[in-house]
């Protein structure tokens, strides 16, 4: 899958699949195997530290738009399979970032770089 053609940059240790799309929008299901997730961000504020941790991330949604002047993306972690089970959700920029998402021995980690 070519992700890049939309100016989203990701790797994956986990298979992603495409669960919809029309003209505007793509969405990406990727399974997490119900584990802890570690987000870590570069670049925040001195204040806050650089990794957020979610238990019992089941799976993730990821939304990006397919349109060349919108590089805006929704990352959604669901406890079960459903939206309605989203225990976090946010929006970022990704046209200067790269995302990785890799799976380690007890839990998994998501990279945001800029």
């Amino acid at each position: 899958m070519d992700l890049l053609k939309y100016g989203f940059n990701l790797y994956s240790d986990f298979e992603i699949r495409i669960i919809y799309e029309d003209d505007n929008d793509l969405d990406l299901f990727i399974p997490l195997g119900n584990r802890t997730l570690n987000i870590f961000f570069n670049n925040l504020p001195e204040y806050l530290n650089n990794r957020f941790q979610l238990n019992d991330t089941e799976n993730m949604i990821i939304r990006i738009s397919k349109k060349t002047n919108n590089t805006l993306s929704t990352f959604h972690f669901l406890r079960k399979i459903d939206i309605k089970s989203s225990t976090l959700n946010f929006i970022i920029d990704y046209k200067e970032l790269s995302i990785i998402l890799k799976e380690d021995e007890f839990n998994n980690n998501l990279f945001i770089n800029s």
